[in-house]
């Protein structure tokens, strides 16, 4: 998951082009030359990568207020993953020449889009790092707990919502698990009370208790 303060955009909207998405609408497709660079006004998105076998593999999602295809955006080489809408969305669209022209006036969104990059150079990176070395309960534990933390709504102390709706494939598909092992471990921890989880939400009732799981593993 991808959670970073955001600055105030409001002053360059101006310059950019606003875009609708519905949900599961592609934004940019595996092979796109990116452009433009996208400020995720309302909603969400992920990207996905697509394995040899033709499975999904979700990288990370990203909820509103919120910047998107960066990475290919500078690097101008055509993108190794898909980036759709996961919700209906609306994007704001900036081009080249804006940034040439008029992002040097906005020192606080220039130091934000260097800490985003580093933020999801990080996503990579504990992701590879749980997939040699943690066991499949530690990954999702990490999964849970990252995403109540970032992305949760506190209900209380210690309980907090997670707020994306994720699918018991869609947890497996970002934690690199089977979806069996997934139900499973998930059926566990709601046996432990540690979360509740219903068709569309879960809800992390023990944080301490989730994250307790993870330094027993080191």
């Amino acid at each position: 998951m991808i959670s970073i303060e955001v600055p105030n955009w409001e002053p360059i909207l101006k310059y950019g082009e606003p875009i609708k998405y519905k949900d599961g609408e592609l934004i940019v497709d595996i092979g796109d030359v990116v452009k433009n660079i996208y400020f995720l006004q309302t909603g969400q998105v992920k990207m996905s990568a697509i394995t040899s076998v033709g499975m999904e593999k979700v990288i990370w999602y990203l909820n509103a207020p919120n910047v998107f295809g960066e990475v290919p955006f500078f690097h101008k080489q055509p993108s190794r993953h898909i980036i759709s809408a996961a919700e209906d969305t609306v994007v704001y669209s900036f081009s080249l020449d804006f940034f040439l022209k008029h992002i040097s006036d906005y020192p606080d969104i220039m130091l934000f889009l260097y800490k985003l990059l580093a933020q999801k150079v990080r996503v990579i990176t504990n992701q590879i790092e749980d997939l040699c070395t943690s066991n499949p309960g530690v990954r999702l534990a990490k999964l849970l707990y990252l995403m109540a933390h970032q992305n949760g709504k506190k209900l209380a102390d210690n309980k907090y919502l997670i707020d994306i709706k994720l699918t018991h494939q869609e947890l497996a598909n970002i934690s690199g698990l089977h979806r069996v092992t997934t139900s499973n471990i998930l059926k566990k921890l709601s046996e432990e009370k540690i979360i509740e989880k219903s068709r569309n939400k879960i809800i992390v009732n023990d944080m301490d208790g989730l994250y307790k799981l993870i330094l027993e593993s080191e």
